[in-house]
């Protein structure tokens, strides 16, 4: 008899759980995006990659910080590679008409 009035009792909690969790759901979204209104923060949204000029040291190198965050991104490793060969390399010249360009490459 215990065990059964226990699993009627936990059924019993997890369909009033189910059913105020769908309830409150619309009014905790409001409330969170009222809170990001209100910081001033935003969801993150990912642009197209982009090596703007202040990435670049005179020698069309990335600064040390610019090639941390960069190449730090997976999907943009293979379009890197093409710019400048490799992690530390120069930007090949014919793709520094690119800079300060969205970037994307197919393949």
């Amino acid at each position: 008899m215990w065990y059964l009035t226990r699993k009627l009792a936990g059924k019993a909690v997890s369909a009033v759980n189910d059913a105020v969790s769908d309830a409150t759901a619309p009014a905790g979204s409001l409330l969170a995006e009222f809170t990001q209104w209100q910081s001033g923060s935003y969801e993150v949204e990912l642009r197209p990659l982009m090596i703007r000029d202040f990435y670049l040291t005179s020698e069309y190198r990335l600064t040390p910080e610019a090639e941390a965050t960069l190449w730090n991104w997976e999907p943009w490793q293979p379009a890197l590679t093409k710019l400048f060969g490799e992690r530390g390399g120069a930007m090949l010249p014919r793709y520094r008409p690119l800079i300060n360009q969205e970037i994307s490459f197919n393949g």
